[in-house]
């Protein structure tokens, strides 16, 4: 199993028992060999009826990369500002990283961290 798909299947998991309907929006071209995603950022639509969130999922160690890409394109800045200006919308940036289970152990496990998209992108402007 890759790691997308492990992150895949711990978004899917954590918010289903959350009590939300998930639903994934990446479209993998296989031939082209290239993932597109909603809106150029969102990997995730999760909801109930309270709310609305459109996630980007990735590891710890590409949370700097997806935001630098975000800073540079202003469509992409200004549809995460569109979609966050309700209340019942949020846009979420859900990273993975791999922490040890126990000190000096070799057990795995991946830490989910979950961060307001638009408050992290003012944070760096």
């Amino acid at each position: 199993m890759s790691r997308a798909s492990l992150y895949d299947q711990k978004v899917r998991e954590h918010y289903t028992k959350l009590g939300y309907q998930v639903h994934r929006l990446q479209v993998y071209n296989r031939f082209a060999g290239k993932a597109k995603d909603a809106f150029g950022w969102a990997d995730w639509l999760v909801f109930n009826q309270k709310e609305t969130i459109l996630i980007q999922s990735t590891s710890h160690a590409a949370r700097k990369a997806h935001i630098d890409k975000y800073l540079a394109n202003p469509e992409i800045m200004k549809s995460i500002e569109d979609w966050s200006v309700s209340y019942y919308r949020q846009a979420y940036l859900v990273t993975f990283q791999k922490v040890k289970r126990k000190r000096g152990g070799v057990a795995f496990r991946f830490e989910l961290r979950e961060e307001s998209l638009l408050d992290l992108l003012r944070s760096y402007l």
